[in-house]
């Protein structure tokens, strides 16, 4: 694709949401479809696939991004928090009934932490730091 024709204003559409928006819509509602009443396993893997699609979503928005104050500076800590607080509340829902299940939610768990890391990480790798000078004082 030719950039050298492109306004500092236009949209740039890249590959991420035209293949990872459709992976994580199809496999959340396939995940809909076989939950059987919360007790298929299946339908919580998928679920589970889902959202961390949508986290290596973040992580590779996060490396590509030219932007230190992205939007995605606030938008990764508040989407980990909350993917994180759902895998442990399903995994204490069903620690009775399947450990199985309590254990692979804090995989999931772990792994959404570990991706919203690294997603702020490659922002803070692009933050300048402080720009110093060095002052020398003239001599008398």
């Amino acid at each position: 694709m030719d950039d050298g024709n492109r306004n500092a204003d236009e949209i740039k559409v890249t590959w991420r949401p035209i293949v990872l928006g459709p992976l994580t819509v199809a496999l959340f509602f396939m995940a809909l479809a076989l939950n059987d009443g919360g007790t298929a396993m299946l339908g919580i893997i998928l679920l589970d696939l889902s959202f961390s699609t949508a986290m290596v979503w973040i992580v590779l928005a996060a490396r590509a991004s030219d932007n230190p104050n992205s939007p995605l500076r606030t938008f990764i800590p508040k989407i980990t928090t909350f993917l994180v607080l759902g895998a442990a509340l399903l995994a204490a829902m069903r620690w009775r009934t399947d450990k199985g299940i309590s254990a692979m939610e804090l995989g999931f768990a772990a792994f959404y932490i570990i991706a919203g890391y690294i997603a702020n990480r490659s922002l803070d790798a692009k933050r300048k730091g402080p720009q110093l000078t060095a002052v020398s004082r003239r001599k008398p």
